[in-house]
């Protein structure tokens, strides 16, 4: 139960910070018109990155999140997918992140290294242990058990 809800606090955290963090991006665009560097440089991979992520990985995080947090079943199946591929992806991009801090990118972040530091690390952690619970079969994600009606 530790691990479910742990992975859930670790995908609705990230999730929400991601999507805040270009909605508010999006909105500066939208309101004031001024672009950063990252979008001058390259419109198209600025777009894209934001469209899949608040498209796609952002909703999935949510409500794999909520499902794990409240014991659904299809949640607990999709969650080692998800934790997979987000830790996969975490990483590349907190990689991404030192690199360019590393050669002095203009469009380089420090902020995003340090809030995606500890995420990709907490969702390692949380990987290792539901692929370990997998492999092992132990029931460290069981579902919640609903009530089965019975036909008289």
């Amino acid at each position: 139960m530790w691990l479910a809800r742990s992975f859930a606090a670790v995908l609705v955290l990230g999730g929400a910070l991601i999507g805040l963090a270009w909605m508010a991006q999006i909105a500066t665009i939208t309101v004031t018109g001024a672009v950063g560097p990252e979008y001058t440089d390259a419109p198209s991979a600025f777009w894209t990155i934001r469209i899949v992520d608040l498209g796609f990985l952002v909703p999935i995080c949510l409500a794999t999140g909520v499902g794990l947090w409240r014991g659904a079943a299809l949640a607990v199946r999709a969650s080692y997918g998800v934790a997979a591929f987000m830790t996969l992806q975490a990483a590349a991009v907190l990689a991404m992140g030192a690199v360019m801090l590393w050669r002095h990118d203009p469009t380089g972040s420090p902020a995003l290294v340090y809030a995606l530091a500890p995420i990709t690390l907490a969702l390692s952690a949380c990987t290792v242990a539901l692929l370990r619970s997998y492999a092992g079969a132990s029931p460290a994600l069981a579902p919640r058990r609903e009530p089965t009606a019975t036909l008289a």
